[in-house]
């Protein structure tokens, strides 16, 4: 087997390409899990188009919950699933 420091440097190790880090990482769009970005976008275009552009606010509230999330899922990227799952199962686990 060829150990690494083995290598010439302008080689880059098979652990470290793009392919295997993306089957093995969590997929974020712009920071944020896919599930929170839809529904967060799918909730400020219901309020925008449904009671009219006078509801601008709708946009701040949704631009201050996304970088809220983004950065709970900075350390984690899971965090919203995970908690999401908790809160539907909330009775299963009484604690």
């Amino acid at each position: 087997m060829i150990d690494e420091k083995d290598l010439p440097a302008n080689t880059i190790s098979w652990t470290h390409l793009p392919l295997y880090r993306s089957l093995t990482e969590y997929i974020l769009f712009m920071g944020v899990p896919r599930t929170f970005i839809i529904a967060n976008v799918g909730a400020a275009l219901f309020v925008l188009l449904t009671f009219g552009i006078s509801y601008w606010y709708v946009l701040l509230l949704n631009f201050v919950l996304h970088f809220g999330v983004r950065h709970l899922s900075q350390d984690d990227a899971q965090f919203f699933e995970c908690f999401s799952n908790y809160t539907y199962k909330r009775d299963y686990y009484s604690t």
